[in-house]
């Protein structure tokens, strides 16, 4: 416990032994123990606020991802700091969008999360981090054109994706990158993040509409998608992309940082 403690990581005890009991209830399913994916909070020494996280889930290895292992660092070192709104597509339970708050001073986030058990996550964290009124969230699945879509949960919270027509799976708004801007007046956008488990292949065939509002992209690239179709459909929109980072995360997947 003790060289836990001290490696820069939990900020106290109690969440390092939250995270140990998390461990346990993964690990041993089949045991009849208490709290299996009721939320608990947990603070991290590089963090300001505390955050939420749920049991038995993805939701601490998407943490570590953002604020311990730090994955987007790398990409942010070339997006400029007076960055003053994000859309952030795939928000899942809101780290990322934490991250924004801390990273980004005056910025404001539209938040884009399609899972109603992740958005009630993110709210939570919204609530810590005291956003008030600088997230937005909207209950959406991002997708190439508005139309109603099921989800599947298949792949756990951090891997919620569009299931195929008729599969008997929840129903929720699908709703365009141009529709999302529209509602709140077409704004400007410094910074588009986009994680939405291979979806990106739609938004992105014809973005046209609305690319033209954005200064920089940080987008994972699920396949079959890739990197070069992805810099193809935005050089087909009217783009002028400028490779800034790119990252392979293995499996196929990739973390691109691009200027538009």
């Amino acid at each position: 416990m003790e060289q836990n403690m001290t490696a820069g990581i939990y900020a106290d005890v109690g969440s390092y032994l939250r995270r140990r009991y998390d461990r346990l209830l993964a690990k041993h399913r089949q045991w009849p123990l208490p709290g299996r994916r009721a939320g608990y909070t947990m603070r991290l020494r590089n963090a300001a606020a505390p955050f939420v996280c749920r049991y038995e889930s993805t939701d601490f290895p998407t943490l570590r991802e953002i604020f311990i292992d730090r994955e987007y660092d790398a990409a942010l070192e070339h997006i400029p700091a007076d960055c003053k709104l994000i859309l952030d597509l795939g928000a899942n339970a809101g780290y990322s969008v934490r991250l924004w708050l801390e990273r980004f001073a005056d910025c404001r986030v539209i938040a884009a999360e399609p899972d109603c058990q992740n958005a009630a996550i993110l709210r939570c964290n919204m609530q810590l981090a005291k956003a008030g009124e600088r997230v937005k969230l909207r209950e959406v699945c991002v997708v190439g054109a508005a139309r109603p879509v099921q989800l599947d949960r298949s792949g756990g919270d951090w891997g919620v994706r569009i299931a195929p027509t008729d599969s008997g799976r929840l129903t929720v708004p699908g709703i365009t990158v141009a529709d999302l801007l529209a509602e709140n007046g077409h704004p400007q956008v410094d910074l588009v993040k986009c994680d939405i488990e291979g979806a990106e292949a739609e938004v992105f065939a014809d973005c046209s509409a609305w690319i033209h509002r954005v200064r920089y992209l940080i987008i994972e690239v699920h396949p079959p998608y890739s990197t070069s179709r992805l810099l193809a459909d935005l050089t087909k929109a009217g783009a002028k992309p400028r490779e800034l980072y790119r990252r392979d995360k293995g499996y196929g997947l990739e973390v691109l940082a691009v200027a538009l």
